[in-house]
């Protein structure tokens, strides 16, 4: 019996470890700089809470088949090409958009630990316009956005003279 975890096993561990640096990014902001930004173009902590709920989401239909279940309004807050706003007003609380990337992690982390090794390679289960190639990718390309997104805002936590993640 081999001792080598498998490739989906591999995949899921990178998600779960990037998944862990980014939520320990997101954590402990003032509550008065959750719209904070270094720079206007840069991404605010309410904008990535929300963003990575719709993109758990996203991931998860093409993993188990259902529908994404995010509104047009979210969408539009926090969806591909969504910029942030700097009126926290026009947000769902940090607490509220917590909840929710905690629950949207879990439908993704549930359904990438459903995938079954010999349906790692077949295609997504919704239309991904190519960028996805398989299933598997989608959990690969998780972990790669995840880290993305902890990037981005380990530089916002550093200009806020937050402590590290690490």
């Amino acid at each position: 019996m081999s001792t080598t975890p498998s490739a989906t096993k591999r995949a899921i561990d990178a998600a779960e470890f990037a998944h862990g640096v980014l939520t320990a990014a997101l954590s402990d902001f003032p509550a008065d700089k959750t719209t904070f930004q270094t720079s206007p173009s840069d991404n605010h902590l309410l904008w990535h809470l929300g963003h990575m709920v719709t993109s758990y989401a996203w991931f998860a239909s093409t993993l188990d088949g259902k529908p994404v279940g995010i509104s047009e309004a979210d969408n539009a807050l926090f969806g591909m090409g969504s910029k942030p706003l700097a009126d926290a007003k026009k947000y769902p609380s940090a607490s509220e958009l917590r909840k929710r990337y905690d629950e949207a992690w879990r439908r993704f982390a549930a359904a990438a630990k459903a995938l079954r090794e010999e349906d790692a390679t077949k295609p997504p289960l919704v239309e991904t316009g190519g960028f996805l190639k398989d299933r598997l990718d989608a959990v690969e390309k998780v972990a790669w956005h995840d880290g993305w997104h902890a990037g981005q805002v380990a530089g916002l936590r550093k200009a806020l003279g937050l402590k590290g993640v690490f």
